[in-house]
């Protein structure tokens, strides 16, 4: 929780009372910032042979193909918050129902 609160995701409150809270509106927090958070830059474009140094990266047709799909996927997550998640995901709203988009400020 204090990394998402040194990010700026969390807010947090110390003391008797204290605790969490977002510190942004559910639809500022997008799922790339969150994994950009947790794991570093967003990239599924690395050499599947694991070498540090290739000879021939500008030609690689593989990389090629992969920086699409890294771009496509990018994408995609970067339009995916907090809120859609919430409202969606059947599954979360059992297993955490005290959790609601409903409890936080417009």
């Amino acid at each position: 929780l204090q990394i998402l609160s040194n990010n700026n995701i969390l807010e947090s409150y110390k003391g008797k009372n204290g605790g969490f809270k977002l510190a942004k509106k559910p639809e500022e927090i997008y799922l790339l910032d969150l994994i950009e958070i947790f794991q570093g830059k967003f990239k599924i474009n690395e050499c599947l042979f694991k070498k540090k140094i290739c000879p021939d990266q500008a030609n690689c047709r593989l990389k090629y193909k992969l920086d699409e799909i890294e771009k496509l996927v990018e994408r995609k997550i970067k339009e995916i918050n907090l809120q859609s998640l919430l409202a969606s995901d059947v599954f979360f709203n059992r297993k955490f129902p005290h959790i609601s988009i409903e409890k936080y400020p417009t």
